[in-house]
């Protein structure tokens, strides 16, 4: 048999499969894949498990949503979730991973529906109105967000009462305001009732509306005006004056037009007709024979008081 030719020579020689090794061979685990271990698939970053963590709050989840959490990175989660709704964590997620999470919070909570607001991102320090003659109102707003105070002036009510109208108005303050969460409106519209219980009312200022502007110049022309009263050789009232006639009090209106056009050039008829019925005038003509005189005029104890309420 010396001189037979080795099997595994032959080109037709099939081994067969090999022998199992041992398990006690050194290259058993090599050879043979690892038997399959449960994966613990619990979140163990610090980062991502404190996000979470104010996440599960946001929502109302805290107690189901710890079962996500590696025991490791459980102080993490508990100090998201103390933190206020409002506030802004890195994640460093990608928004498909965050969606995911968020549905994961929703899934553990059974609840199907997103968080609701818990926390505004500013409050009101202060509220001013500030009340125009006629109808006209404005309102001077100081807010607090990430401890500083910011003033927005010349609002109306729409802009107070709408959290998205008051954005844009904050953003030229330079302060950015995120949109409020479901729910948010309502308690934007709660902090406003509460500013309106301690609002500060006061009028205008002369130069902050031209309605306020011409009353303030009426009434001054008005107390500077020399009284006049007909007579054969003084038949018409010359400049700025005042008459007192049957309980009445007036003043020529084409004389006060006429300054007032010399003291602040364009004078609109709305704020005119605004000015005069702040301070309680009306327009009538005062026949004296042969001709008769536009005035503005009011009875003589109503003009006492607009003058006594102008003095304080």
């Amino acid at each position: 048999m010396l001189g037979e030719q080795p099997p595994f020579l032959d080109p037709d020689f099939d081994p067969g499969e090999p022998p199992p090794l041992p398990e006690d061979d050194p290259g058993y685990d090599e050879m043979v894949p690892p038997r399959a271990a449960t994966a613990d698939t619990r979140i163990t970053d610090a980062t991502l498990a404190r996000w979470i963590g104010l996440q599960a709050a946001k929502y109302n989840v805290l107690r189901p949503a710890r079962a996500l959490i590696h025991p490791g990175a459980l102080a993490a989660f508990q100090a998201g979730a103390e933190l206020p709704a409002s506030t802004r964590l890195p994640h460093g997620l990608t928004e498909a991973e965050r969606s995911h999470w968020l549905r994961e919070l929703r899934r553990v909570g059974g609840k199907t529906d997103e968080p609701a607001a818990t926390d505004l991102p500013v409050t009101i320090v202060r509220l001013v109105q500030r009340h125009d003659v006629g109808t006209g109102t404005r309102y001077d707003v100081t807010l607090r967000a990430n401890g500083k105070e910011y003033l927005l002036r010349d609002l109306i009510a729409a802009d107070l009462l709408s959290f998205e109208r008051l954005r844009p108005i904050a953003c030229d303050a330079r302060l950015v305001l995120d949109p409020l969460p479901k729910g948010g409106a309502k308690l934007w519209t709660a902090e406003v009732r509460r500013a309106m219980d301690e609002v500060q009312v006061r009028d205008m200022a002369p130069e902050e509306s031209d309605a306020m502007d011409i009353r303030h110049r009426l009434l001054a022309m008005a107390t500077a005006a020399r009284k006049w009263e007909y007579a054969p050789d003084d038949t018409r009232p010359i400049g700025l004056s005042v008459i007192e006639r049957g309980g009445l009090i007036g003043w020529p209106r084409e004389p006060m037009q006429h300054e007032l056009r010399s003291r602040m050039g364009k004078v609109g008829r709305v704020a005119l007709r605004r000015a005069t019925e702040s301070l309680g005038w009306v327009a009538r003509e005062w026949k004296y024979p042969g001709h008769g005189i536009y005035v503005w005029c009011c009875d003589m104890e109503s003009w006492a008081k607009t003058l006594s309420e102008s003095q304080r």
